[in-house]
């Protein structure tokens, strides 16, 4: 597997990663103005050929990214593939469990797409199970979507909207955790 070189890292808004004793949490976000361009950290992340030239191959990869950042916290002289499975392991990483989200949000104001990729990697003999979710702050809701993640005991009728996402958020990394 390539190395990220400093042109990549140009291309990538944000690549930030929290370590913590036995779990490392990595975001990666980068804008992408044309969709047909071919972003030069994009050969670091191959696609299976499933997911190529399909619009969500962005998202796939900044998870992917992510995913590399936290497993090199742990393993820095790690090149390997990404082979997941059970979507909660690595078959060529077997001490780590992990997790992977990412999420798109267009930008009006530069009419560019916005990519977020998380991951979350613990070690087996120290964590049982990881979940994350990643969403965006401003991610538009439907109205009355609420009643098929909320409790009503969990929240007030006047709950803002970033609490909800965020109950959201919680719920959702949680049951990737356990499943």
């Amino acid at each position: 597997m390539n190395e990220l070189s400093d042109s990549a890292f140009s291309e990538l808004h944000q690549i930030e990663l929290l370590a913590l004793k036995h779990t490392c949490v990595c975001l990666c976000a980068f804008e992408i103005i044309d969709a047909d361009q071919t972003p030069a950290w994009q050969s670091l992340i191959p696609l299976p050929p499933e997911k190529a030239g399909v619009p969500q191959k962005f998202t796939y990869q900044s998870s992917r990214l992510a995913l590399q950042a936290a497993i090199r916290h742990f393993q820095q002289d790690f090149r390997g593939e990404l082979r997941l499975e059970k979507y909660h392991f690595l078959t060529n990483v077997p001490d780590l469990c992990l997790s992977l989200s990412h999420t798109v949000a267009d930008l009006k104001a530069s009419a560019s797409r916005c990519y977020l990729g998380g991951a979350i990697a613990g070690k087996l003999t120290e964590v049982f199970c990881v979940g994350i979710d990643c969403e965006w702050i401003d991610r538009p809701f439907r109205s009355g979507v609420e009643k098929f993640y909320i409790n009503q005991d969990d929240i007030s009728p006047k709950t803002a909207l970033n609490e909800s996402l965020l109950l959201w958020s919680l719920k959702e990394a949680a049951f990737k955790a356990i499943t």
